[in-house]
């Protein structure tokens, strides 16, 4: 027997573009593996997650109509010792028509690269806007693994698993 819990939220199975596709080897679940209503798991290989290396990920997502949200989520996996670091700072853009966005929320947070155990963390907003059709999710990348890191110098992972809009 096999259970799933989806998070069904305004954002599930809606049109996603991606400025830089998701490294090959960890594309998640597709094309709308941000949007898949599945959360990753703390097992960066349990399929759920998109990677992105030395890039940030964009995404663009269309809710097909102009409504109102109560807030964004997005999650992020830490595994220093696979390469993988959150990302420094998330932006969470509105518009109305695709191609205005306004600025709803940008996070960071005070997690070292250096935590070495696997962990997730939400970057979460819950600031409201109303008349959003389109939503743009930046999670920038850290761009190397830190000094001291085995490897030191090289691109830096970052994944993400559900971009979850309340």
């Amino acid at each position: 027997v096999l259970s799933r819990d989806y998070y069904v939220h305004k954002g599930f199975a809606r049109e996603l573009t991606l400025t830089h596709p998701a490294h090959s080897r960890y594309q998640g679940r597709g094309d709308y593996g941000l949007v898949d209503g599945i959360r990753g798991s703390r097992n960066h290989a349990d399929g759920s997650w998109s990677g992105f290396l030395g890039e940030d990920m964009v995404a663009v997502i269309d809710l097909g109509e102009a409504t109102r949200i109560e807030g964004i989520e997005l999650d992020a996996l830490q595994a220093a010792g696979s390469w993988i670091f959150l990302p420094e700072r998330v932006r969470f853009e509105v518009s109305a028509d695709g191609e205005q966005f306004s600025l709803l929320d940008e996070l960071s947070h005070s997690y070292s690269p250096y935590k070495s155990e696997r962990f997730i963390h939400v970057f979460a907003s819950s600031k409201p806007a109303d008349n959003v059709r389109y939503l743009r999710v930046t999670a920038e990348n850290p761009g190397e693994c830190p000094p001291g890191h085995s490897g030191e110098g090289r691109p830096a992972f970052i994944f993400l698993s559900e971009i979850v809009v309340n």
